[in-house]
């Protein structure tokens, strides 16, 4: 089998898949505006769900960790997070890396590849033998396994060269409308919040106070002869 390193690694990205698909599954109203990219409660909770999934599935691989049985399960683990990690690096201009969640995500999928490279450097060094004891499948079985990954791959295609507005974008497949993310969008509400706390607060308008000049440059005012005369006489 492959080395204990890569077995740790996988139970790593297991640990790594398991909190983040439980803060996104459980949570996915707090955590949707906070996500690397703009993202409906809806589809935070969806990521969680293929999060929990692939923490089980690394789980139980690196528990059994027999080649000939959990090969397949690793091979999807490894082009998994290769494949999500070449899709951020596409994208990375896009990215809003402005909360925990998002570093964790970004963090998962690190580690996720990481144990990819190191699984395959294995593969390739020790040539586990692929010799297994279990029978092989039927005609039907194989035959329904190939029409599965047939139609799941065409789905990937599809939705990957897909524009908005073209069948199963509006609604009709998946329960929400689908469109490209307004990375730019969240960009600018992002710039215009550091701006508004970095800016002085602007005072409140009030009432208008007449105030009298003070200044050195500002005649002396004296008072009246009138006024002068009335206080005298008030005196006396």
């Amino acid at each position: 089998m492959l080395s204990n390193l890569s077995r740790l690694l996988t139970y790593l990205t297991g640990l790594l898949y398991t909190i983040l698909g439980f803060l996104l599954f459980f949570l996915p109203e707090q955590f949707a505006p906070a996500f690397a990219w703009k993202v409906t409660p809806f589809m935070t909770m969806t990521i969680g769900g293929w999060c929990i999934g692939n923490a089980w599935l690394a789980w139980i691989t690196a528990r059994r960790w027999q080649w000939s049985v959990v090969y397949s399960a690793l091979l999807y683990l490894w082009l998994f997070g290769v494949g999500e990690l070449l899709v951020l690096f596409n994208f990375r201009d896009k990215l809003v890396l402005a909360h925990p969640i998002a570093w964790l995500y970004l963090l998962t999928l690190v580690v996720n590849a990481i144990t990819a490279v190191v699984g395959f450097i294995d593969w390739i060094r020790i040539r586990p033998k692929l010799a297994s004891s279990n029978r092989e499948f039927s005609t039907a079985q194989s035959t329904a396994t190939i029409a599965f990954v047939l139609f799941v791959g065409f789905l990937g295609l599809y939705g990957s060269n897909a524009q908005i507005g073209v069948p199963g974008t509006n609604g009709g497949i998946f329960p929400e409308v689908l469109g490209r993310t307004k990375f730019a969008r969240r960009k600018r509400v992002y710039r215009r919040a550091r701006v508004k706390r970095t800016r002085p607060p602007t005072p409140k308008p009030g009432p208008s106070i007449a105030v009298r000049p003070t200044s050195a440059t500002s005649p002396p005012t004296w008072p009246s002869r009138s006024s002068s005369v009335s206080e005298t006489s008030r005196a006396g």
